[in-house]
């Protein structure tokens, strides 16, 4: 598959409630916020990037990238893939957590080497870390994205939602750490020191 066909979608809406409120994506690793690293990495290997957020628009503006504010704000993750559905106009989608900094090119050369490895097409590609599977790291059909009575509807659950559709789990093995305390941070920053 060619990059034109796959827009990258940064989840980034989420209240912060274990970081004390704090937009997580914001957060400072390294000298840089989070959000940087996730851009950096995945952002030239896509043909489009479109940042999912609730607050701090002037600052996610300036990445240069459209910000998609959530029609429900503060919903959880299947009201913002509800709400950015109508913003993708390529046919495939790769969704990711605002908040891991080590997210690697790896994740997409895996996921679409496995979709070209068969014949058969699946609704959507979920990595799997070799323990269990990341249902925020995924490249999804974008007509295979929820609809908004959907995501705000009795089956919140991202996983209840993948479970409906034709899933296809690909073993990835790059390091999927995400943030949820500025705590995690500091340790993530001292581990990284020591490598």
């Amino acid at each position: 598959m060619h990059k034109s066909n796959i827009t990258l979608l940064v989840l980034c809406g989420g209240r912060g409630q274990r970081a004390g409120g704090n937009d997580k994506p914001l957060l400072v690793y390294k000298g840089q916020p989070i959000l940087t690293y996730i851009l950096a990495s995945l952002g030239p290997i896509v043909e489009r990037v479109l940042i999912s957020a609730n607050r701090n628009l002037d600052i996610y503006r300036a990445y240069g990238y459209p910000v998609q504010v959530d029609e429900n704000p503060f919903e959880g993750p299947l009201a913002a893939l509800a709400s950015c559905k109508p913003c993708i106009s390529t046919s495939w989608v790769l969704v990711c957590p605002g908040d891991n900094p080590l997210v690697k090119p790896t994740i997409l050369q895996a996921l679409l080497s496995d979709l070209d490895s068969t014949g058969s097409k699946p609704d959507i590609l979920l990595v799997h870390d070799g323990e269990r599977a990341q249902p925020l790291y995924f490249l999804s059909r974008t007509d295979c994205l929820p609809t908004m009575e959907y995501a705000l509807g009795e089956q919140r659950a991202i996983m209840r939602w993948i479970d409906t559709l034709n899933v296809r789990l690909v073993k990835v093995n790059d390091k999927f750490v995400n943030i949820n305390t500025e705590e995690e941070l500091r340790k993530l920053e001292q581990l990284r020191d020591k490598l």
